[in-house]
């Protein structure tokens, strides 16, 4: 953004992992279409500090204490093409 973000914010970010080139195509699918979720390194944690580190340097927010909670969907996904979608609201525009 032109201005940093300030106030509560919630965060939505999923990562999309790339599906193992080795599975099946029967597996493959159902990973493509969310059946199978990642269960493999990096944990979900390290993966949602790193973002909210990187959205810091990239200044959509003075600070990252910023984000209060995590919008429905967040985590980790399998995708053909390895991916981040991300989403920030303003706690009081979701309420």
């Amino acid at each position: 953004p032109s201005v940093p973000l300030d106030g509560p914010l919630l965060l939505g970010a999923r990562a999309y992992l790339p599906i193992p080139s080795s599975w099946s195509q029967k597996r493959r699918a159902e990973a493509e279409a969310g059946h199978i979720r990642p269960v493999v390194k990096p944990d979900m944690d390290n993966l949602l500090k790193h973002l909210k580190d990187c959205l810091t340097t990239m200044r959509f927010w003075a600070d990252d204490k910023l984000v209060v909670g995590y919008l429905p969907g967040t985590g980790k996904y399998y995708g053909v093409e390895p991916r981040w979608e991300i989403e920030i609201q303003r706690l009081e525009d979701s309420v």
